[in-house]
């Protein structure tokens, strides 16, 4: 589905130091009441995102195996895998079309444990 690619590039494109310093692209990009569950635990709303990362250091990124799932007429889901500095993470995003427009209602970033990891 075209859709799907257009997720996985808009997924892809946040992780770039072009979009991640912008907080134009990033107010496009994320819904109002956009929440994220860090991989550090913490708990991130929009204001925190915009606010925080376009300061934030350039991430070596290599995101791989995304999958695409429809929830509903307008919601998908995303997950993915990361690799950041011998890091792996187990990712997830929410996103919504509204006017045309896809944006991310949510992202969960959760590090792998090396149980985990073997099983992959």
């Amino acid at each position: 589905m075209k859709i799907f690619s257009e997720i996985e590039a808009l997924e892809k494109k946040l992780h770039t130091s072009i979009v991640r310093r912008s907080t134009k692209v990033l107010d496009e990009l994320l819904c109002d009441d956009f929440q994220e569950f860090g991989k550090s635990g913490s708990i991130y709303n929009k204001r925190d995102i915009i606010n925080h990362l376009p300061a934030a250091p350039d991430q070596n990124l290599n995101a791989h195996d995304f999958a695409v799932k429809q929830l509903d007429d307008k919601a998908f889901l995303l997950t993915y895998k990361t690799t950041e500095n011998h890091l792996q993470v187990l990712r997830s995003s929410v996103w919504i079309l509204s006017g045309g427009s896809l944006r991310m209602m949510f992202h969960q970033g959760t590090l792998m444990h090396e149980s985990i990891k073997r099983s992959f």
